[in-house]
């Protein structure tokens, strides 16, 4: 540092805080896979001192900048596809939904502190399907309307048609609920059992919970309707029991399962000695 050594004493300026040459804008939207790079570059001011007889400037270094999301510093989030550039700014590559929230673009240096911040919406909003775009098991029809074959879970979230020509544009969205698809994982099995014992038929399904399922028991093509006789039960989880066996329980049992989610069924023989 020089000192003034000409006889007044200088008036000492104090030093300028950082100030933004590019931020983010105030909400970003992208899609999931892409890469995004949220701006924020900052400059400094300088200090200096002035004297009736000199002026000698002082350079400061450049302020300390850090990146936070959602109020937690990015370095601290340990994730390799957050890069801060060189130039400040934050690089996020292969965008996840969670990617989404605040983006805090915080400078400071002795002098003062400056903050920036964006909301980063990260959509899964991209053209499946039109004149030139065509994406496996996306497919345009003619009517307008999306074919998508085969569906999964992942396919569930809202869609958007959009209808452009020469007089403006109209859209219209709709959510698409994907549910897994319900059958019978432990069939009931062919059986031979002894008169005047219990006969146990299991029947139990696979289910999305978000979906309620029922079980139907049918003898030689007839629904069974355990109330019309002691003997027989149907359990919460479809099994059919059915107590003090005789000949005219002999047939053939098919556990019919339905559901929104779909429908199954199975048969079974059982004989009785």
């Amino acid at each position: 540092m020089l000192l003034n050594q000409l006889g007044d004493s200088p008036d000492v300026t104090t030093g300028e805080p950082p100030y933004f040459t590019a931020e983010p804008e105030s909400r970003i939207v992208a899609e999931v896979e892409k890469t995004v790079e949220i701006l924020c570059q900052v400059m400094v001011g300088f200090f200096g001192t002035k004297s009736t007889y000199a002026v000698f400037v002082l350079w400061v270094p450049l302020p300390s900048l850090v990146w936070y999301k959602d109020a937690v510093p990015v370095l601290r989030l340990l994730n390799p596809r957050y890069k801060t550039l060189a130039n400040g700014s934050l690089q996020i590559q292969q965008l996840q939904p969670d990617d989404s929230g605040i983006f805090q673009c915080v400078a400071k240096n002795e002098a003062g502190e400056i903050l920036s911040y964006t909301f980063l919406d990260v959509t899964r909003s991209q053209i499946l399907a039109s004149g030139s775009v065509q994406i496996p098991r996306f497919i345009l029809l003619e009517s307008g309307g999306l074919q998508i074959t085969p569906v999964f879970l992942q396919d569930a979230g809202n869609y958007t048609c959009c209808a452009v020509n020469s007089e403006g544009d109209l859209d219209a969205s709709a959510t698409l609920t994907v549910w897994n698809r319900t059958c019978i994982v432990h069939p009931p099995e062919d059986s031979t059992v002894i008169k005047g014992t219990t006969a146990t038929l299991h029947c139990e399904a696979s289910h999305d919970p978000r979906i309620s399922i029922r079980y139907v028991w049918k003898k030689d093509n007839v629904v069974i309707n355990p109330s019309s006789s002691s003997r027989i039960a149907i359990e919460t989880d479809g099994t059919l029991i059915i107590s003090q066996t005789w000949s005219g329980d002999i047939g053939d049992y098919t556990c019919e399962v339905t559901s929104f989610g779909g429908n199954d069924s199975r048969v079974a023989r059982m004989e009785v000695m």
